[in-house]
């Protein structure tokens, strides 16, 4: 039974308005006394502010609460000798030739592979917060070894 929002009788032979496979609680009615196109509109009104109201509370209970982006350890072994460690949020080779580094601040950094030695991805070390599960196990790759995607990347000559 959908109520008629002015008087609360059964709104049946009048007017409602929401969608037809809603439950009634998300419908807003008018009895045939009350059907007039003002009060069609207000209803209308009403409508919106109850359909706002149950998307916010749906959004609020079912929302996915991100935290900020988990930022990974880059350190890479080039071939001429030297090293480079740097913070990233995401390391991938889009291609059999580039190294690709997402840095914190948004901006890519990219090193080709041919000069590259070897390159380890870890976390950083936890804060102290008591969440030890979240260490991500050291991923190693060398010159010799495919890459996530299947490619073997070219050696140094």
């Amino acid at each position: 039974m959908v109520p008629c929002h002015l008087c609360g009788k059964d709104a049946v032979g009048g007017w409602i308005h929401g969608f037809v496979p809603s439950p009634d609680r998300l419908k807003v009615g008018l009895c045939p006394e009350h059907d007039s196109p003002d009060h069609r509109r207000v209803v209308r009104a009403v409508w919106r502010r109850l359909m706002e109201r149950e998307v916010a509370t749906l959004n609020t209970c079912n929302a996915h609460h991100a935290g900020p982006p988990r930022l990974r350890r880059l350190h890479v072994t080039f071939v001429e000798g030297g090293s480079v460690t740097t913070d990233c949020l995401s390391c991938e080779t889009p291609d059999t030739n580039t190294l690709r580094v997402l840095l914190p601040d948004g901006t890519l950094r990219f090193h080709p592979l041919s000069r590259i030695r070897t390159w380890e991805i870890t976390s950083p070390p936890p804060a102290d917060d008591g969440n030890s599960h979240d260490n991500v196990p050291p991923v190693l790759q060398t010159a010799d070894t495919k890459t996530e995607d299947g490619h073997t990347p070219p050696t140094a000559s």
